[in-house]
Order: C-alpha cells, then structure tokens, then sequence
C-alpha cells in the first residue's frame, strides 16, 4: 500500500523531470546579453566581479552546474563546478581560474512568477537573494596573491561571489510547473486540485521532490518526515518512441489517501452525477407544470431548475434551496439522506412503488475502485406488505495492457432480500424461493400454484431484476 504519512495527497515528481522543467525557460546575463540554460550542461558567460581599489573585472568563465537534494528540507544545493576563467588585471593576465561553488536555494509552493490570480501554485525554486559560497583550487588562489598581492585570493573568492550572486538574481524566481495546486486555506476542499492549505515541500529522497497536501479542514495529521519511501524510482532508464524519435522517461507520481479520494472525487461524483439526475428525473415535470402556468410554455423549465440546483435559495416551485435538496437526498457515507431511484406500476400494488437509493459508495481499494450500493422499498399489495432491499458492488480497474491503459468493469451479482408481513404470514425470502410462502403451493416444475399468486411473483421479480 501507498505511504502517505497521514497527508491527504502527496505528488512526487523525478529529479531530472525537475531539471528538464527547470530548463524549458532560459533567462538573460545581464553582462553579455547571453540566454543561459543553468541546468544544461556547462556553458561560459561573463561574471562582473568587484575588486575594491582594483575596480570591476569582467571574467570569461565556464559554469557546470547541478543540483543535490537537501532530504526532508524544502530546498536544494546547487554545485557549481567554475572553470577556464580569464581575465586581465593592469596588463596581467588572469588564465584558468577554477574552483568549487555551492549555492543553498529555498523553495517555495508559490504562484509562478508570470501567473495570474487564480492560477493554481507550483513548487518555485528561488535564486535571488542567495550566498554562494566559493573555494578557489590552489592554483587560482596563488595567480589571486600574485597579482592582486597579500590577501588577493580572498578578494578574488569575494568578487566572484558577488558576481555569481549577480547572475544568480538575474536568474530570479524559476518557477518548476508540475504538482500544481490552488490552495483556498481555511475551507475543506472537495476539489482534487484545491487543497485547504499551503502544503510542505521536501525532498524525500535524492531523486524525488514532493508535496503534501491536504484536503480535509483543519489541515493536520500529517508527518512528511514519515514518508521515506519514493514511488517514482525506476531500476533503469525509460525511453518513450513515436518510430522515429527515442526521448527519455520522466515519472511523476500522484498519491491520494481513501478518505481524501472520498472527499475529493467519489462524493462530488455521486452528487453531481448520480443524485443530481436522480432528483432532476423526479423534480422536472413539477417545474415543467410552474413555468407553463407561469409563461405558457415550458422552455424555461429545465434552465431554471439546473439554476435552482446550484443554489442556497428556495425559487420556482421549491421550498427550500437547491444546495440543501441535494445534501438532504444524498445517501451515505457522502450525505444523510435517501433519494428515490424511479417510480414503478406492477399492475399489483396500491400505490406505485418507489426504490429509494439508501447508501453509495466509492473507494479506493487494491488495485482497483469499488462501487457498493444498496437501494430498496416496499409494495403495498392487498394481502400484505413487501419490502425488497438490493446490495450490489462494482468494481473498476485501470491496467496497463502493451504499454496502453485498459479500463475495466467488473459488477458483482446483487444480493437480492424480499421480505413480507401480512393476513397470513410474514417470512424473508430470496428470489429462488419466492412461490415457497403461505400463498401459494410449489409445484414439482418449481411454479406457482395459483394464478394471483403467479401475479405476486411476477410483480416481484418486475422489481428486483
């Protein structure tokens, strides 16, 4: 089973995903003008260095760059290998100079810095403001004394800082567009995209960046230092083909918890697509009849009920808002209520007989997501009562078949339970034994004796098939 260190939702996405996203948008030395790409591979740009009495230095120097995770931390190493830098001081020259760099870099869940209000947060890894710091080989740190005299390498080391510091504001805010979410604090959410608070981002180990969310209010439970284990690591490398061209893989991974898979996606589902059409099958024709006496026509029935729907307020027929109908009639785990399924005429009851959907679920499980439902009734007849009651369960798998994703469903047979109480008996019975009641008589071919007693269990079976 998935770890989710007690968080409602964590997305994880590879390092070298980070990297390739981190390098779909070059940014400009304000030096030399030139478009630089930091993660891909070693490139030479010009560093403005300030020397004190010495003045600027602009240095000619190669940057290799790569990134180290700093576990459970939201943040991230940048090791710079400098090399080949060139300059020249009052007539000397300086050649080769190379050294080692570490840059420290927050990251922060944030809007992107080009994004829109509204637009959903992404991990940004924040280059401006930071500290470089610097350790010259030997070689360097003698040129430095050399030329610049006692304590020269020390001036060097310093400017370099500065001017890598420079390059690395120019680089500013680089926004990494993958795990994105909105974030409405202080509401539990029942959109997958929109948690109840900012998240954590941390590194869960040296090749996987993540963020932990929540969808639930208040937003606590969760331990990301209890998450230790990646769901994206692959042994080898992936590559993807289209017959012409071999690119590599880059995996990302999205975990959501049972409860947050209930909040976020089964009860809006079973609201919006199954309670809602339930109701509107039931409620239509009432609103068919208002607006016809209201306008004289009915085309302004379906619009105006579809509005009422979605709103707090009672309009049109309706006494009570939308809102509020659809929580009364949504059935548990995701509401309290019960709502009618159809409206049938056996020919054989009192009155017409109406199954009421009582529970329905959807949930996470192994591998696959299961669907259970229970609905039932009664049938008023003239000899007694009939209640019927129906539990059934659907299950849903994804698989992956040749490298496609395969859908599949599998429902189970529903358990059907009839049970009556009347003049002459009362008893429980499934539907292979329904002619075995005080009713009737079973013959040997497993019929019903009489004919009203055929017409009982033919109206039966009406309902529960």
């Amino acid at each position: 089973m998935a770890n989710l260190a007690g968080f409602d939702v964590i997305a994880e996405a590879h390092i070298e995903t980070i990297i390739d996203l981190l390098n779909l948008l070059p940014f400009t030395n304000p030096i030399d003008g030139k478009r630089i790409h930091l993660l891909g591979g070693p490139f030479s740009t010009d560093l403005n260095l300030p020397l004190g009495p010495f003045g600027n230095l602009v240095l000619r120097v190669t940057i290799d760059a790569t990134l180290r995770p700093v576990l459970r931390q939201p943040q991230v190493t940048v090791n710079v290998n400098l090399s080949g830098g060139s300059s020249s001081v009052a007539g000397r020259a300086l050649s080769n100079i190379s050294g080692q760099v570490t840059v420290t870099v927050p990251l922060q869940f944030d809007l992107a810095p080009s994004s829109a209000p509204g637009d959903q947060n992404i991990p940004n890894m924040i280059l401006s403001g930071t500290n470089p710091q610097i350790t010259l080989d030997a070689a360097s740190q003698a040129q430095a004394n050399a030329i610049f005299g006692a304590g020269g390498a020390g001036r060097l080391t310093s400017g370099l800082r500065d001017g890598l510091a420079a390059l690395l504001n120019a680089a500013g805010t680089r926004a990494i567009p993958v795990m994105g979410f909105k974030v409405i604090n202080g509401i539990a959410s029942d959109n997958p995209q929109v948690l109840s608070a900012l998240p954590a981002i941390a590194w869960i180990d040296s090749s996987t960046l993540a963020v932990f969310g929540y969808y639930r209010f208040p937003a606590t439970g969760g331990d990301l230092n209890r998450k230790t284990d990646s769901d994206i690591i692959q042994a080898t490398e992936e590559f993807f083909s289209d017959g012409r061209v071999l690119d590599p893989g880059r995996r990302v991974a999205l975990l959501m918890s049972a409860d947050g898979f209930r909040r976020v996606v089964s009860c809006p589902a079973i609201r919006k697509g199954i309670v809602t059409g339930l109701i509107t099958k039931r409620e239509l024709q009432k609103w068919k009849d208002f607006v016809t006496a209201r306008d004289g026509n009915d085309s302004q029935a379906e619009p105006e009920m579809k509005a009422w729907l979605n709103s707090t307020s009672p309009s049109g027929p309706e006494t009570v808002g939308g809102i509020a109908t659809m929580e009364a009639n949504t059935p548990p785990p995701c509401g309290r209520g019960t709502t009618e399924i159809t409206r049938l005429d056996p020919g054989i009851t009192q009155s017409p007989v109406t199954p009421m959907l009582r529970q329905m679920e959807i949930s996470l499980d192994q591998g696959r997501i299961v669907a259970k439902f229970n609905a039932g009734g009664n049938a008023e007849i003239v000899t007694g009562d009939i209640s019927f009651n129906v539990d059934g369960v659907i299950d849903f798998f994804v698989e992956a078949s040749g490298g496609v994703l395969v859908f599949r469903i599998n429902p189970h047979t529903p358990a059907v339970t009839l049970s009556s109480g009347g003049l002459y008996s009362t008893g429980t019975w499934s539907r292979s034994n329904i002619c075995r009641n005080h009713w009737s008589v079973e013959r040997s071919d497993q019929s019903c004796w009489r004919i009203h007693e055929i017409r009982i269990v033919s109206g039966l079976e009406q309902l529960t098939t």
